[in-house]
């Protein structure tokens, strides 16, 4: 029998790590200067949309034939 629904708990996982390491990055720049955590929030945000942009488009041509 093959066992289903197995990556979401990795994907769960991942994601608690990056959600740590980016934490963890925000408090380490705050103590330099509080504009380089804003600058590094910005700038993950701002890469994050466009990684979500280009792959909803990505998909959305597959998804409307």
């Amino acid at each position: 029998m093959r066992k289903r629904h197995t990556g979401l708990g990795a994907l769960s996982s991942f994601g608690s790590i990056s959600l740590f390491i980016g934490n963890l990055m925000m408090a380490v720049l705050y103590t330099f200067s509080s504009a380089y955590s804003y600058a590094y929030a910005t700038i993950v945000t701002v890469l994050g949309g466009i990684i979500v942009i280009y792959f909803a488009g990505k998909n959305s041509k597959r998804m409307f034939r």
